[in-house]
C-alpha cells in the first residue's frame, strides 16, 4: 500500500472512530433528555448539546466520504501516471471544536 494510500486509510479510520464516538454520545445525550421535563431550563442545555453532537456526526460522516473520493481520484492519478504531490488534508479537527462547543 503506498504512503499516501495508507494516509487516506488512517485518515477513515479516525473519521470512523469519531463517527462512533458521536453516535454514542448523541444516545447518550438524546436518553439524558428523554428524563428532563420540557421546560426546565437544564432541558434547554441538553437539547443544544445534542444538536451540537447531532451535527458534528453528519460534519465527520460528509469528511468520510469526502476522503474516500478523494483517496480513489488519488489512486486512480497514481496508476494513471498523473501523481502528483501528496497533499496533507489535515486531521479531523471538528470532534475538538464540538466538545468546546458542548461545555
Amino acid at each position: 500500500m503506498s504512503r499516501d494510500a495508507t494516509e487516506i486509510e488512517e485518515h477513515l479510520r479516525a473519521a470512523s472512530d469519531a463517527i462512533l464516538l458521536l453516535l454514542t454520545e448523541v444516545t447518550q445525550l438524546e436518553r439524558h433528555k428523554r428524563a428532563i421535563p420540557p421546560g426546565e431550563s437544564r432541558f434547554d442545555e441538553v437539547a443544544r448539546s445534542a444538536r451540537i453532537a447531532a451535527e458534528s456526526l453528519a460534519e465527520f460522516t460528509q469528511q468520510e466520504e469526502d476522503w474516500d473520493r478523494d483517496g480513489r481520484q488519488r489512486r486512480y492519478r497514481v496508476d494513471r501516471g498523473l501523481a502528483e504531490p501528496a497533499g496533507d488534508r489535515g486531521h479531523p479537527r471538528a470532534l475538538a471544536g464540538h466538545r468546546a462547543a458542548a461545555r
